[in-house]
């Protein structure tokens, strides 16, 4: 149980940013990513906590082994860190790999600890992983975030 309840608890939004973040420095050196990956992770937020409004799903009714007072659908860990997936199978495999690993094992302490359902855990790493697929494809085909960078530069430089 506690094993669990650290995962779990250890495992905030913020607390992903920053392992996902570390993952890109320490490999390769991918700063040009992180803008990227913030971005994605900020829209899968978003359309997460819209979802969770909408369905206004209530948590299970079991005994919990941590507290969570919002609805239940979709799993915004679950969504998270599905969501970074495709960067990170993209830019290096192996950690992409790791990753895989590591997104289960949150979504599956999540059920564990008894604040989400199966579904709700299936549910976030779907959307999470779908819109993180979508947003690498578009960014790739439109350079958008290169395109910030250069208006941005330019503005300063002026």
């Amino acid at each position: 149980n506690n094993i669990m309840i650290f995962i779990t608890l250890g495992t905030s939004d913020f607390i992903i940013l920053a392992l996902m973040t570390f993952f890109m420095i320490q490999k390769k050196k991918q700063y040009h990513n992180i803008p990227l990956l913030i971005f994605i992770l900020l829209i899968v937020l978003i359309i997460d906590y819209i979802i969770k409004y909408l369905t206004a799903r209530p948590r299970p009714f079991v005994q919990k082994l941590v507290v969570e007072n919002y609805y239940s659908f979709p799993s915004n860990h679950a969504g998270m860190t599905f969501a970074a997936l495709p960067l990170f199978l993209r830019e290096f495999k192996k950690i992409g790999y790791i990753w895989f690993g590591i997104s289960i094992l949150i979504a599956f302490s999540r059920v564990y600890v008894g604040v989400h359902y199966l579904s709700d855990v299936i549910g976030g790493a779907l959307i999470g992983y779908t819109l993180g697929f979508v947003l690498i494809e578009t960014e790739k085909k439109y350079n958008i975030i290169e395109r910030i960078r250069i208006k941005h530069f330019m503005k300063k430089s002026l």
